[in-house]
């Protein structure tokens, strides 16, 4: 089977940290991971827990290194779906942006951006609120609502949090993404959660992705994105 190293507290290493096709990183922790090096081959992961029915933040990525990180094309930093968990059937998703139940589709989680309504017979159910820094996102996405037709109405988890700071350069040819999840039936989708970069030099043709996930009524707000450089590059 694939190896996994699962890190469920800080840790400070002024080693060089490299992650094989099909290896594995989770994060089990808010705490930072702070490695020398670290080189991502295609086919590796990073990831970090799901934060399952709660409205705390439990579980992010959150990665330093002393000098250069490189993310090679097929590697990826995925947290899509491991935020604020959507609601069941009657009930509201989780988060400060938390979706609201509706019988006929629950609204959108909110995050980035607010969430879209849902519909509660004849009543508009308002979409959650947007939260979060602007300029230094670091919290997740927030679920949807859950719907009242039956057990499936369920809404979307939000997307996770991706906090990096490179203190080389940022050689960037993989993927991250911390999308919200679609809802199933009436429930909501979840809204995209965090990606936030600080590197002295950044390069690479990268994809970032943070998108709402889709509802039948009340689809979730996309997260948010901050890119900052102090370098020349």
């Amino acid at each position: 089977s694939a190896p996994v190293l699962k890190i469920s507290t800080g840790v400070v290493s002024a080693g060089t940290w490299t992650l094989y096709k099909n290896a594995s990183l989770a994060q089990n922790t808010t705490e930072q991971l702070s490695v020398g090096t670290l080189t991502m081959y295609p086919g590796s992961l990073l990831s970090h827990t799901p934060n399952t029915n709660t409205d705390t933040r439990q579980y992010i990525v959150n990665l330093r290194t002393l000098n250069d990180f490189t993310l090679m094309a097929g590697s990826s930093i995925t947290v899509t779906g491991l935020g604020y968990s959507g609601g069941l059937r009657f009930y509201n998703g989780y988060g400060p942006g938390k979706g609201f139940q509706a019988y006929s589709g629950g609204s959108g989680g909110g995050h980035g951006g607010q969430g879209s309504n849902g519909l509660d017979v004849n009543t508009v159910r308002l979409g959650g609120p947007a939260y979060d820094s602007l300029i230094n996102p670091t919290d997740l996405g927030s679920g949807g609502g859950g719907g009242g037709y039956s057990s499936n109405d369920i809404g979307g988890n939000g997307g996770g949090a991706v906090i990096l700071a490179v203190g080389g350069m940022l050689n960037f040819s993989g993927f991250v993404s911390a999308n919200g999840t679609d809802g199933r039936d009436a429930g909501a989708g979840g809204a995209g959660g965090s990606i936030n970069i600080k590197a002295v030099n950044l390069s690479g043709t990268g994809i970032l992705s943070v998108n709402g996930g889709k509802g039948v009524r009340g689809g979730g707000g996309g997260g948010r994105v901050a890119i900052n450089t102090s370098g020349d590059n």
